[in-house]
């Protein structure tokens, strides 16, 4: 990184820094504003080791010398709260996001702030990295390890790798961040190749990591996907007012519909995707390149009309969860749910006010 000698601008006095940094996280930072030229840095840290706080102390020597900064993350849903976090901090300064949840008319005047060199934070996924950014001094890939960052129609690439690839270009510092990065990434970093560096303990001394319980399904009654242990636990939560995230990889009702006669499976015709249940439209939906149709009422191999729905989306936890804890309030967070455009910002909301009991999402 270019070393600054300039006055400090209005970055400098209205910089939010109220957050002690830990040794390692210290080490980090200076490893690399005192690098000259193109390095790949992989900041391998735990979760919740601080990993956002170093990006903010980078951000702040780039701003200093009126530099850029290009953050990108994996995922839509992701802009909106770094993009808060990042504003408070930086009150005073400049910060976009680029991203396809823009409409056309935001994201070319985002574009064209970036372009203009008038944007000092440009945030957003990957579409992000192939902004104009002519005084661009560092680039930053938050959870580089994230398969979002791959672009798999059309013109096909990783967003993480054309970063990496802009920066030797410009000759700037790079920063993979991650809790479990990739293992070419891991491997570069084992090999030489990218710099380590490692938040090994959480930044708040007092932070002690989650207790984990594996649970032998085999040996427990289910529930459409869910232990009743799990629903034990949760109805505890609900009795405590406490709140219960659950995951789920998978968004519709169920990942296949299958005929229970001569085995069919609702496989997409256009790939080698299968097509996902969606029950509340009554639409199998292909998730790998978009094809849909209406579900059919019997099987279109042997005309049988028993087809049932085999494994767990989003939609159907959601709704076995709303007839075991009827009066819970129940909130279903995915791609089908956060469609409109401020969608998941008032679900946020709602969640943050605890005004949510239970949230399903992806």
């Amino acid at each position: 990184m270019e070393h600054c000698d300039e006055t400090p601008t209005t970055a400098e006095h209205n910089f939010d820094n109220p957050h002690f940094l830990t040794g390692e996280q210290q080490l980090a930072i200076d490893a690399v504003t005192q690098t000259s030229g193109f390095a790949c840095f992989l900041l391998h840290g735990v979760t919740g080791s601080g990993k956002t706080e170093a990006y903010v102390h980078l951000m702040h020597r780039i701003l200093l010398c009126g530099g850029q900064v290009l953050l990108l993350v994996p995922e839509i849903n992701l802009t909106p709260q770094l993009e808060n976090y990042f504003r408070s901090r930086f009150p005073d300064v400049n910060l976009i996001s680029l991203h396809s949840g823009l409409s056309e008319g935001e994201r070319l005047h985002n574009w064209q702030q970036a372009q203009a060199g008038a944007a000092q934070i440009v945030l957003g996924t990957r579409l992000a990295v192939f902004a104009e950014l002519p005084k661009l001094a560092l680039i930053i890939v938050d959870e580089e390890h994230d398969s979002s960052y791959k672009q798999q129609d059309g013109l096909r690439y990783s967003a993480r790798d054309v970063a990496i690839f802009r920066a030797n270009q410009r000759g700037i510092p790079v920063v993979l961040g991650s809790a479990t990065p990739s293992l070419e990434s891991y491997h570069n970093a084992q090999s030489g190749r990218y710099k380590m560096l490692k938040l090994t303990g959480r930044a708040l001394a007092e932070a002690r990591l989650p207790e984990v319980r594996c649970v032998n399904i085999s040996q427990s009654a289910m529930h459409h996907g869910i232990s009743e242990k799990l629903l034990r636990e949760i109805g505890l939560r609900i009795e405590r007012n406490e709140q219960s995230l659950l995951f789920i990889n998978r968004r519709g009702y169920a990942p296949v519909l299958m005929c229970t006669s001569c085995g069919w499976l609702s496989g997409c015709k256009h790939c080698a995707g299968k097509m996902v249940l969606h029950l509340s439209d009554k639409r199998l939906r292909c998730h790998h390149c978009g094809y849909q149709i209406r579900v059919p009422r019997e099987c279109p191999d042997c005309g049988n009309a028993d087809l049932h729905p085999v494994g767990s989306g989003t939609q159907r936890v959601e709704s076995v969860l709303q007839e075991r804890f009827p009066e819970a309030r129940i909130l279903r967070v995915d791609r089908d749910s956060t469609r409109n455009k401020r969608a998941w910002q008032t679900m946020r909301e709602q969640i943050h006010a605890n005004e949510v009991d239970i949230l399903v999402g992806t």
